[in-house]
């Protein structure tokens, strides 16, 4: 679930480009809406599960925190970003990120 406003130099587009058909894009509508909104996440997660550094292994990663995923606030806010090594807090993460896309999901029926 992604920002696509290019005037906001916000990532959705390249995100698109650089997934492919391996990108689902569901529109989010929190209670309330009759129809979805293009801004009603703030949520910034990214979870990460792979092999990782050539390990056969595969690890789990979540980053979160404040950081918006573009330029402006790599380069000039002052964000934090928080990199969790926890495979408990990654279900956790996975678990919140599986109801938002079925409550996404439920509004295209």
């Amino acid at each position: 679930m992604v920002r696509e406003e290019p005037e906001h130099k916000s990532p959705g587009t390249k995100i698109r480009e650089t997934l492919g058909s391996n990108l689902k894009v569901l529109p989010f509508k929190t209670a309330g809406m009759e129809e979805p909104g293009p801004n009603s996440i703030h949520s910034k997660i990214v979870l990460i599960e792979a092999s990782i550094d050539g390990s056969k292994d595969k690890k789990t990663l979540v980053m979160t925190g404040s950081h918006n995923l573009n330029l402006t606030s790599l380069r000039l806010n002052d964000e934090v970003l928080l990199k969790i090594w926890d495979p408990v807090v990654f279900a956790d993460y996975l678990k919140y990120w599986n109801r938002m896309t079925v409550d996404a999901a439920s509004i295209l029926q």
